[in-house]
């Protein structure tokens, strides 16, 4: 262990401590098991999950790299997983600020993580929020292989594990069960919190727990109303009220694809769900650090370079196209058709720059900077349409997943499949000119 400097103490737990370390300039999550302290559960337990983890490699499961064992300790080498969990996340003001297509990313990373497990014959029996690591590029890490186990082509069991409010009916019932299903149950629940902010099934207020047992098994659950509106301005990022100047400085930044969440900073725990009692424990590595000083300032800058509307100012702005936090970087472009355009407040032709015509992919520097408005109400319009059918997919896919009976519940293949799941959400920008 000489080989590794630890940096600073970022989590215990009953029996684990979590440290930051580092060795050859790589940081590391040096986790750290007292033998004297643990009972023989928690060492089986433990046992199972570093047999689990040696045998994994997938982007989206946490790294494993050493284990090392003296008289008196287990020291776990793992992944440093630097951008908190999912549940922090969900909890957190920003997360109104997540797009439809951020979601879709979130959801899909989860269940191929989910679906490579299943192909090895592994369950993990333990999905939850608290369970999903987010690094500082906004991917997820499926960790706490604690509960998992391994299972053969055609196996049941009874095992009754993993967190009450993520319990497929089966689990909840005691039946016997395939392990697949109850997966994909789980991600179920995660999906609709990652839509709507809280669990599908709650525990009816002034009843026993009884009640919440029995949601579960009936899957009686409700999707709840939509504000139309807040969904198209949390999606669309250029907003009506934007005057040509703010449009420029936009133009250089770049528009995040989907393959890339926009930073999330000031990550509190204002939280909009009831606290489980299942929360994990600290030693399950839900690290609460969100982004590094580079990241903060990289935010600065871009809003200092926002606030200069001179040309020093854009021409400095699209510096930040370079940058490999942003990923892959292009202009704004809103695409238009004639129908779109409000052609009494047009200009004549005379004032478009040569070879700038309806019915292409337009960049803001097309534009002459003399006022002109574009046809809001089309946009809207579309935008609308296309969310709606967007909620439609989602409510359709929900009810595959979630229905009591397993051998009715949606595979894997046919979740990744799925029309929401497939569908990046193609919304058109709105901006006057």
């Amino acid at each position: 262990m000489e080989d590794y400097l630890i940096i600073k103490k970022i989590g215990s737990g009953s029996f684990a401590t979590v440290y930051l370390a580092q060795k050859d300039q790589e940081l590391y999550a040096l986790k750290v098991i007292n033998k004297t302290e643990i009972t023989a559960v928690y060492e089986q337990k433990l046992n199972n999950e570093i047999h689990i983890l040696k045998n994994l490699n997938h982007p989206n499961i946490v790294k494993l790299y050493d284990v090392i064992e003296t008289t008196e300790s287990y020291y776990l080498i793992l992944e440093y997983i630097a951008g908190g969990d999912l549940y922090d996340l969900v909890t957190s003001p920003d997360f109104s600020k997540l797009q439809i297509n951020d979601k879709k990313r979130i959801f899909n990373q989860i269940a191929n993580a989910v679906q490579y497990l299943h192909e090895n014959h592994i369950c993990h029996a333990d999905l939850k929020l608290e369970n999903v690591l987010i690094d500082k590029d906004r991917n997820i890490k499926l960790t706490d292989f604690n509960l998992a186990y391994e299972f053969k082509d055609g196996e049941q069991n009874n095992l009754r594990c993993g967190s009450l409010e993520y319990a497929a009916p089966e689990i909840i019932l005691g039946k016997v069960h395939y392990p697949c299903p109850s997966d994909v149950w789980a991600l179920g629940v995660i999906l609709y919190i990652l839509q709507y902010g809280e669990f599908p099934f709650q525990q009816t207020p002034g009843k026993s727990p009884y009640s919440l047992y029995m949601k579960i098994a009936q899957a009686k659950y409700e999707f709840p109303e939509v504000d139309i509106n807040t969904i198209i301005n949390t999606n669309t990022i250029i907003r009506e009220d934007r005057k040509v100047k703010d449009l420029h400085s936009y133009s250089s930044i770049g528009n995040l694809k989907m393959g890339h969440l926009r930073p999330l900073t000031d990550l509190n725990n204002n939280n909009p769900l009831q606290a489980s009692p299942f929360k994990s424990s600290v030693d399950t590595l839900n690290y609460n650090q969100y982004g590094s000083i580079d990241n903060i300032e990289i935010i600065n800058k871009i809003k200092n370079e926002m606030r200069n509307n001179g040309q020093e100012g854009i021409e400095n702005a699209k510096t930040l196209e370079s940058l490999d936090y942003y990923g892959e970087c292009t202009d704004y472009s809103v695409y238009m058709d004639e129908s779109e355009m409000n052609s009494d407040e047009l200009n004549d032709d005379s004032n478009e720059k040569e070879g700038t015509n309806s019915g292409s992919f337009l960049k803001p520097n097309d534009f002459p900077r003399k006022s002109r408005s574009l046809n809001s109400k089309a946009i809207r319009d579309y935008n609308e349409k296309l969310i709606r059918n967007d909620i439609d997919e989602f409510k359709d896919l929900v009810q595959k997943i979630l229905k009591p009976d397993q051998s009715k519940r949606a595979t894997l293949p046919e979740i990744l499949k799925h029309p929401w799941t497939n569908n990046e959400l193609q919304l058109r920008k709105r901006f006057y000119l």
